[in-house]
């Protein structure tokens, strides 16, 4: 019987990298010995057992330097989220989204629900979801 905070955990991370690297398993196939979710399972524990780096060091310099050999994994997510967009363009489309979610029809809508609302707005095109 399987648990299932350990199936969620798995979903999870399956989501994630599939996400950022394309079709699962897409990046793993020299490595037979082991499947992605081992992979990314070994790669985190390595770099959580490492030296941690002094608070003035760059974070994007460590991620680009020699640890992208070291971490690859690791390394392509660090560098996708410590990038600085080149545009402001999807910062305004999300407050452009954020004026039609809330307006005057929903003053009484939580912000939490605002919220939810205008991350599924946004990232459920990631996940190819189509409205029927």
């Amino acid at each position: 019987m399987y648990n299932i905070r350990e199936v969620n955990k798995y979903y999870e991370l399956d989501r994630v990298f599939s996400v950022i690297f394309g079709e699962p398993g897409q990046l793993f196939i020299s490595k037979k010995s082991l499947n992605a979710h081992q992979k990314a399972e070994v790669e985190v524990t390595e770099y959580l057992r490492a030296k941690k780096i002094p608070i003035e060091c760059d974070p994007y310099g460590f991620w680009t330097g020699d640890n992208t050999v070291k971490w690859p994994i690791l390394s392509k997510i660090a560098t996708r989220f410590l990038s600085a967009p080149c545009t402001s363009a999807e910062a305004e489309r999300l407050f452009s989204s954020a004026g039609l979610i809330i307006n005057n029809l929903r003053k009484s809508l939580l912000q939490e629900n605002a919220e939810m609302l205008l991350f599924l707005h946004h990232n459920l095109e990631i996940y190819n979801f189509e409205y029927e």
